[in-house]
């Protein structure tokens, strides 16, 4: 689906403001603007999640720069646009691409989930859920690690900032926080790969 066939398929049930904004998202993620997308779509204080890696404060996109330090050629295909509320969007994309360590096809589904200020049109919560599950196995437990590697260093990122916002008092919690932000992450990161990894154990032959 080209991005203008998304846009002539979109049917807003919300305000002008939530329509222009669910464009702008969509454009951005079709153009993989990661780290340079339209930030004024997002509220001062909003929050992104995935299985991985969280934040809270539009100024953090700018970090969020996986997919162009993580794949080789990659490409998005966008799969749908949809409202499920007047404040909830949904929209599918594929994307796809070659793993730079240690090579090989990447093949996800990722649905991204917003919900929106009806009168400002702004994002105030993000999520996005990946599937690889049509990748081969090798992948997948590389996607996961690289996911992983990526999302430690940004919470070190996170730290840092913390501390210098902080003065002192940050400095001495900090390894508290890098302590504890660093278990989510992994614990995360176990889940998502035997969530994604028992349903394509072969089956035992005789």
């Amino acid at each position: 689906m080209t991005f203008a066939q998304l846009c002539d398929d979109f049917q807003c049930v919300s305000s002008p403001a939530v329509e222009r904004t669910a464009k702008r998202l969509a454009k951005d993620i079709h153009d993989m603007r990661e780290d340079t997308r339209t930030l004024s779509c997002f509220a001062n204080d909003s929050k992104y999640s995935d299985s991985i890696r969280s934040f809270t404060g539009r100024d953090k996109y700018r970090r969020l720069s996986w997919i162009r330090s993580a794949l080789q050629n990659p490409s998005v295909h966008m799969l749908g646009m949809a409202m499920e509320s007047t404040s909830v969007l949904e929209i599918t994309w594929q994307l796809r691409g070659y793993l730079t360590v240690p090579g090989g096809l990447l093949d996800a589904r990722v649905t991204s989930t917003f919900t929106l200020n009806q009168i400002s049109g702004q994002v105030t919560d993000h999520r996005d859920q990946w599937d690889v599950a049509s990748s081969a196995l090798p992948i997948q437990l590389a996607f996961w690690a690289s996911r992983l590697a990526w999302a430690t260093s940004e919470a070190i990122k996170d730290v840092t900032e913390k501390s210098e916002e902080g003065g002192k008092s940050g400095g001495r919690d900090s390894g508290i926080f890098i302590r504890t932000r660093l278990a989510t992450l992994e614990n995360s990161c176990s889940r998502a790969t035997r969530t994604r990894t028992c349903t394509r154990q072969p089956s035992s032959s005789r």
